[in-house]
């Protein structure tokens, strides 16, 4: 298969790149090692953020 728009990393940025993309009529594949939303969403800024509040 054929993409116009391969991207790596489902995080916020890559998860809404993807998603615009795939709404402008471009086929589009999202490829994220782990679940969507990445580490920042996850394990790292989010809920680190959080914490220390």
């Amino acid at each position: 298969m054929v993409y116009d728009l391969i991207v790596l990393g489902g995080g916020p940025a890559g998860y809404h790149g993807a998603a615009e993309a795939g709404r402008k009529g471009l086929k589009t594949l999202l490829v994220e090692q782990g679940a969507l939303g990445g580490v920042c969403l996850h394990s790292g800024c989010i809920p680190s953020k959080t914490w220390l509040q």
